[in-house]
């Protein structure tokens, strides 16, 4: 933890997580390398069935989002659940109980200021 968030080579891991921060990236990384614990890694409030994997996609830092649950991703390390992860990726833990509109509001904020004429906005349904 503690890498400039500019910095190519690393993951981040936010919201109700024990050590949020940057961590280093390498080629094969899935969310299980990044929650390794359910009970050591994330706070008690952490939402086990989904998270989100927020994705850049290109130079001009525009994002796609996958769901994941979270406790599958990390009771099952190797299943379809436990989604490979690449540099610059963002996983955030969500809080359980919050509207997730709420808690995905600057994500959700992204995802339509990216939109554009000939590209339909491309947002999360709920």
């Amino acid at each position: 933890a503690g890498v400039d968030g500019v910095a190519e080579g690393f993951v981040a891991l936010e919201g109700e997580v024990t050590r949020a921060g940057y961590y280093a990236w390498r080629p094969g990384m899935h969310v299980s390398d990044l929650v390794r614990s359910l009970r050591l890694d994330l706070k008690p409030g952490a939402d086990l069935n989904y998270a989100l994997l927020v994705r850049e996609v290109n130079a001009q830092r525009e994002i796609v989002t996958y769901a994941v649950d979270l406790a599958r991703a990390v009771t099952h390390p190797g299943s379809d659940a436990d989604l490979p992860l690449r540099e610059l990726d963002r996983l955030l833990v969500l809080p359980w109980g919050m509207p997730r509109t709420l808690a995905l509001k600057p994500v959700l904020t992204r995802l339509v200021d990216q939109a554009r004429p000939n590209q339909p906005q491309q947002t999360i349904v709920i």
